[in-house]
């Protein structure tokens, strides 16, 4: 059986019945997954990352998501590429600074933070 865990601000304003998530123009197109769908809405319930800063104020706003470490990571890996490829254009570290605000050190560190990562 297909279920959602539903987290948003209010409660799940949307009809379980997956069709109707499509624009009303393509439901009965075929092709349309047509089945219903559980629900399990977290609404109004305390988020982990509250009820963890909760029990541990020390951490305060330091915690990460496993999603923003994703995205912090791809973002890292994204400023890497781009720099490796301006470096194989012979584009020179003063021009490289001023079009991504990353010098010669900061992305020697960036690298190797990746590469930390990937341990």
């Amino acid at each position: 059986m297909p279920l959602v865990f539903y987290q948003g601000e209010r409660s799940w304003p949307y009809s379980r019945e997956f069709a109707d998530l499509f624009a009303e123009s393509v439901r009965e197109w075929p092709g349309v997954p047509r089945f219903s769908h559980g629900l399990i809405d977290q609404s109004g319930i305390e988020s982990f990352q509250d009820a963890l800063q909760r029990q541990a104020p020390h951490v305060r706003g330091d915690l990460m998501t496993y999603a923003q470490e994703l995205l912090e990571e791809g973002r890292m890996r994204n400023q890497v590429e781009v720099i490796e490829g301006l470096l194989r254009e012979g584009v020179e570290w003063a021009v490289i600074e001023r079009a991504t605000g990353v010098n010669e050190t900061q992305f020697q560190a960036l690298k190797q933070q990746i590469a930390n990562m990937n341990e």
